[in-house]
């Protein structure tokens, strides 16, 4: 791992403490997981370096495909 390179994993929803802003803040598969989603947004904003990026990567819901290859009575999309 590069030496300007580190992980912070913490509770998203209490008081951020961080010391100093972040270039990249990434987050996966948190759809419900924020009681309020709109101030975590804010937060992650407000924590950011100038030119910074918040990536969020999450389901789409109802799952699909894009080229038809998941047909409608499929088990998967019947779930």
């Amino acid at each position: 791992m590069p030496p300007n390179v580190s992980f912070e994993i913490d509770d998203l929803e209490a008081e951020w403490t961080f010391t100093k802003p972040f270039d990249f803040i990434f987050e996966r598969m948190t759809v419900s997981a924020f009681a309020d989603p709109k101030k975590y947004f804010e937060r992650a904003y407000e924590n950011l370096v100038p030119g910074g990026w918040a990536e969020c990567l999450d389901v789409c819901w109802p799952i699909s495909s894009d080229d038809g290859t998941l047909k409608k009575d499929s088990d998967l999309a019947k779930w």
